[in-house]
């Protein structure tokens, strides 16, 4: 991918059975987090000049004091000319607001996969029944396709669930399991254990990486260039010159992101705890 080629940036929102679209030539700004802890990803788009009229309707009818609320759903998809573009984030406003004047722009906070919370859900799994059969009825009441990546095979009695249907994913990963949502799937795997669906990505100052990573409390943070090959869940072998201390393989278990149209920001911020006994040790 060459780096610094043309950005492609979209944005379509969906409100009360229409679809808009805006492009890179409107000013775009988003952030937002992906966890591998079971909380569902968050994201906060803003876009400048769009018409009042849709503008009021997207406030207007996502209002919680609205007795006639609607969700307004949003995707976001980002990329660059020489490789296309990908889905960056896609989930339901949960609330809306205009910017102050003299610039009125328009932000969305969005909950990816917020429909499922309003739904109460109950189910009761056998007597005794294993990790992977429980993670399968769990998906299936979600409408998620289930990645099993997980070499547990506990056996758990008496499991049961009742509630938000949206905090089921959340419970099963309790049960000693990385459970969490991505995309139209339910990701299963051990804690601290990367996902065998996606690639390994090598991450350096040739591969995208921007300025310095840091030790953290659980690991390392880098900054990289946007990239679709970068998952929640990807395992990462990270290099650095400057600062040799963070260099080994790494699970990226927090993913945001800070995009812009425009603007300098356009990567990923990845936190990443180190695999087992990975860290290459420096004199």
């Amino acid at each position: 991918m060459q780096a610094f080629d043309n950005r492609l940036v979209a944005l379509s929102i969906t409100i009360a059975g229409e679809t808009v679209t805006y492009d890179q030539s409107y000013y775009i700004l988003a952030t937002g987090t992906k966890y591998v802890n079971g909380n569902f990803a968050e994201g906060t788009v803003r876009i400048d000049n769009i018409s009042k009229k849709t503008r009021d309707l997207i406030i207007n009818k996502t209002s919680q004091w609205n007795p006639n609320f609607q969700p307004a759903s949003i995707t976001l998809s980002v990329g660059r000319q020489s490789s296309g573009s990908f889905v960056l984030f896609s989930g339901d406003a949960i609330a809306s607001n205009p910017t102050q004047p003299p610039d009125i722009a328009l932000i969305l906070r969005s909950l990816s996969f917020s429909g499922v919370f309003a739904i109460p859900n109950a189910f009761s799994a056998a007597p005794t029944t294993n990790i992977q059969a429980i993670a399968q009825q769990v998906a299936d009441s979600l409408g998620l396709t289930l990645k099993f990546q997980s070499t547990s095979t506990r056996q758990i009695a008496n499991y049961n669930f009742t509630g938000a249907a949206g905090k089921q994913i959340a419970k099963l990963a309790q049960l000693g399991i990385w459970a969490y949502q991505d995309g139209d799937s339910l990701i299963v795997t051990d804690p601290y254990g990367a996902r065998t669906d996606v690639e390994t990505i090598d991450i350096d100052t040739n591969n995208g990486l921007i300025g310095v990573p840091e030790v953290t409390e659980i690991g390392a943070r880098a900054r990289v260039l946007i990239t679709r090959e970068i998952n929640i869940g990807t395992k990462v072998n990270l290099t650095s010159k400057i600062n040799p201390a963070v260099n080994g393989a790494y699970t990226v278990i927090k993913l945001m992101f800070e995009i812009a149209s425009r603007d300098t920001p356009f990567y990923w911020i990845l936190e990443m705890q180190p695999n087992p006994y990975s860290l290459v040790a420096n004199p």
